[in-house]
C-alpha cells in the first residue's frame, strides 16, 4: 500500500506543483476527520434504526447510509475547498489528478504504515503475540496479503475521477459534475460496506469477488479521468 502511494506520486510529480498533491492529502485528512466524528455518533442508531425496515431493504439502507457519509464529506468537502482555494478554481487537468492523487495517496500511506509497523514490531516482540499474530499470519498468505495493496491500486483512480469532477464543474460552474461524483463515491463505498457487513470478507473467495468490483469502479475511474481531459483542454 505505502509502494502504491509512493509509485503514483511519483509517476506525476513533475506534471503539477506540489501544493496540489499537499492540498488533496489535506482534503482526505479533514474528511477522514470529520466523518470519523460522524460516523461514532450516527452509526449505532442508523443501524439499528434500519433494522426496523422490511427486511428486503434493511441492509441496502445502511450500505447506502456508509456510502452517503463518503459522499458527503469525502465529495462535499473537496468541493467546498475548491471555491476557497484559487488554485484549485482554476486547476488544469494534470493539477486537478495531482490533487486526487494526493487524496488517495495518504490515505494508502494511512492504512499501509499501521499494518508495516505492526509485522515489524509484532517480529521484534515489542508488541504481544495475540497483538501481532493475526495480522502477521495473513501478511503471510499471498492472497490476503495482496488484496489491500490491489485495492489501493484501484482506489486511487476512484479518487482522482471524484476530484476531476468536482474541479471541472466549479471551473464551468455546473452542479451536475460534482453530482456524478458524488454517486460516484457513495456507490464505491456502499459497495466496501455491503462486501464488510452482508457478504462477509472471511475467506479468499469472498475477499477477492468484493475487491472484483472495486477494481470494476476503478477502471471505470480511469475511463473518466482520461475523458476529461478533452473537457478541460476545451476551456483553454
Amino acid at each position: 500500500m505505502i509502494l502504491v502511494a509512493l509509485a503514483a506520486v511519483l509517476l506525476w510529480r513533475r506534471k503539477a506543483r506540489w501544493s496540489f498533491f499537499a492540498l488533496g492529502g489535506l482534503a482526505w485528512l479533514v474528511a477522514i476527520i470529520l466523518k470519523g466524528v460522524i460516523s461514532f455518533y450516527l452509526n449505532r442508531p442508523v443501524y439499528f434504526a434500519t433494522q426496523h425496515l422490511p427486511g428486503a431493504i434493511s441492509g441496502p439502507a445502511y450500505w447506502l447510509y456508509t456510502g452517503l457519509l463518503t459522499g458527503i464529506f469525502e465529495v462535499g468537502l473537496v468541493l467546498f475547498l475548491v471555491n476557497a482555494v484559487y488554485s484549485l478554481r482554476r486547476a488544469t487537468w494534470q493539477e486537478a489528478v495531482a490533487f486526487g492523487i494526493g487524496f488517495g495517496a495518504l490515505e494508502a500511506l494511512a492504512l499501509g504504515l499501521p499494518a508495516l509497523l505492526t509485522v515489524i514490531w509484532g517480529l521484534r516482540g515489542i508488541l504481544p503475540p495475540a497483538a501481532a499474530m493475526p495480522l502477521m499470519v495473513r501478511q503471510g498468505a499471498l492472497l490476503w496479503a495482496l488484496a489491500p495493496v490491489v485495492e489501493r491500486a484501484f482506489t486511487i483512480p476512484i479518487h482522482i475521477a471524484a476530484a476531476v469532477l468536482v474541479i471541472y464543474g466549479v471551473r464551468v460552474g455546473r452542479l451536475r459534475w460534482f453530482w456524478l461524483a458524488f454517486i460516484y463515491k457513495t456507490a464505491v463505498d456502499a459497495v466496501a460496506a455491503f462486501g464488510q457487513i452482508a457478504y462477509g470478507l472471511h475467506t479468499p473467495g469472498h475477499l477477492w469477488t468484493i475487491e472484483a468490483v472495486i477494481a470494476l469502479l476503478g477502471l471505470i475511474g480511469l475511463w473518466i479521468t482520461a475523458a476529461m481531459q478533452r473537457q478541460f483542454e476545451m476551456l483553454w
